[in-house]
């Protein structure tokens, strides 16, 4: 008996210490949601963004996306979550540049708290719009707790987006304006190209060599036969001998001036006339 306890009891412990960590962290986790409508083309729907669970917030963003093109923002209005935030906090909805909703809550001392609705949008859908999805995704960026000369907690959650089903027809858009086409047909050449008749004239002469061998001179050259002539005459020599002065010169005194001058004179006169008559002896 006591050990049948003792196994209740070690099941029970077991079963407390699994299952309660279990419950707990299902009841922390914070659920954001968007609803899910169906529309027609050029309709007006309605989205409500929710969030359940126990929290408290002290700081809030949450960003509603959805395709632009498609869906566009006609109105909102705030959630009875944004009307009940305490006093001293803020809570604002604006519109993006970008065409989507954002809601954000501010608390400077105590913090909000509660399920229920955060925002409520109406969107305008495109009379052009395909049939077809279009998601309405939640982009939760802060949500944290803080209180008073405490540490920042990040809250934990998790979303669940909404969406826009557009029904009907796909629409193929039809071209205003149908194509021009040519009134012309393009005009083909009627003359063919002329390929050339004639095939290019091969030279049908070889080129003629030269027939006649270069003359080769038949005369040798004519060498001189006669030999030159030598001079047989010698050279005459004289057969008169010069005549030798028979007479003696004679001294004269030595001369000084005018007078030794006139005696070179003399002299000259005398000597030339000597050579003179050489000369005819020789002739």
């Amino acid at each position: 008996m006591k050990k049948l306890l003792a196994a209740i009891v070690a099941v029970a412990m077991i079963f407390a210490l699994t299952a309660v960590p279990a419950f707990a962290a299902t009841r922390d986790v914070v659920t954001f949601s968007a609803d899910s409508v169906t529309a027609a083309p050029g309709d007006t729907v309605q989205i409500v963004v929710r969030v359940d669970g126990e929290y408290e917030c002290h700081g809030l963003t949450v960003k509603v996306e959805t395709d632009t093109n498609v869906l566009t923002v006609e109105s909102y209005e705030n959630g009875e979550i944004l009307n009940s935030v305490p006093s001293g906090s803020m809570a604002l909805v604006d519109v993006t540049p970008e065409g989507f909703v954002s809601v954000g809550v501010m608390c400077a001392m105590a913090p909000f708290s509660g399920s229920g609705t955060l925002v409520i949008i109406n969107y305008n859908v495109a009379d052009d719009a395909q049939p077809g999805t279009y998601d309405v995704h939640l982009n939760v960026t802060k949500f944290i707790n803080m209180p008073l000369n405490e540490d920042q907690t990040d809250i934990e959650f998790t979303t669940v987006d909404g969406s826009v089903t557009v029904e009907g027809e796909v629409v193929t858009p039809e071209p205003t304006e149908e194509p021009v086409e040519p009134t012309e047909e393009p005009v083909e050449p009627t003359e063919e190209p002329v390929e050339p008749t004639e095939e290019p004239v091969e030279p049908t002469e070889e080129p003629v060599e030269p027939t006649e061998e270069p003359v080769e001179p038949t005369e040798e050259p004519v060498e001189p036969t006669e030999e030159p002539v030598e001079p047989t005459e010698e050279p005459a020599e004289p057969t008169e001998e010069p005549v030798e002065p028979t007479e003696e010169p004679q001294p004269t005194p030595p001369e000084t001036g005018a007078i030794a001058l006139i005696g070179v004179g003399v002299a000259a006169v005398a000597a030339g006339a000597g050579v003179v008559l050489f000369r005819k002896k020789e002739d």
